[in-house]
């Protein structure tokens, strides 16, 4: 079986702001105000990422997952928080999603 991407552009851009009301989570929360704070230091512009100071971000963390998409049909986990961990039952980093 062959994966066909298809390549996708929001309907709607709406500030961090005006989304941050839609939040439901803590986790997601604590992402999105860290990085409202971080834009309003860098005055707007996107902040450096050796800029970034990670303590706004520590209790996201364990929720977090990050992946990287390596080949058109391979998304691997690069990062997952022991939240996440705990919630699928295994270990996700190095595997393909």
């Amino acid at each position: 079986m062959t994966t066909t991407w298809v390549k996708r552009e929001p309907d709607h851009l709406p500030s961090l702001e005006a989304a941050l009301d839609t939040v439901k989570t803590t986790a997601c929360r604590v992402l999105a105000e860290g990085y409202l704070g971080l834009l309003a230091e860098s005055g707007g512009a996107v902040p450096a990422k050796n800029g970034l100071d990670i303590h706004r971000f520590a209790q996201a963390l364990p929720h977090l997952v990050l992946c990287a998409v390596t080949l058109p049909d391979r998304c691997v986990y690069r990062l997952a928080g022991e939240a996440m961990k705990r919630r699928v039952g295994v270990n996700l980093v190095g595997r393909n999603y």
